[in-house]
């Protein structure tokens, strides 16, 4: 069973994505923000990530950079990451791809779009 990290700071939204997955079979794990998501990376080897980039704490672009670049992470490096955002703009899918992101959502998103670009990762 492949595990998927939902990390975004709105509760509603994250227990949702997660619910959505787990009904297709996946298991899941979330944190609230970019700390606890490095924290939840290391404890929980997800498969695949979904992130939200604004967050408190520490935003999607500077958790995708530590996932990256820091050597602490190195392990998890490859380990796709979804950004999963309302921010829409061509800039801002543009930054976050450069950034290391694999792929980029836009919110609101249809359900069956964000499971297709998730098996894609993972198959």
């Amino acid at each position: 069973m492949k595990t998927i990290l939902v990390i975004d700071d709105f509760r509603e939204l994250n227990q949702d994505i997660c619910e959505i997955l787990e009904l297709e079979g996946y298991a899941t794990c979330n944190a609230g923000n970019g700390v606890d998501g490095l924290r939840a990376i290391e404890t929980y080897h997800p498969d695949l990530i979904l992130c939200n980039i604004n967050m408190p704490n520490m935003d999607g672009y500077e958790l995708v950079q530590h996932l990256r670049e820091d050597p602490q992470y190195a392990p998890f490096a490859s380990t796709p990451l979804i950004f999963v955002t309302a921010r829409t703009t061509t800039t801002d899918i543009q930054y976050g791809m450069d950034t290391g992101a694999d792929a980029y959502i836009t919110k609101p998103f249809n359900p069956d779009d964000m499971l297709k670009t998730i098996a894609t990762f993972l198959a």
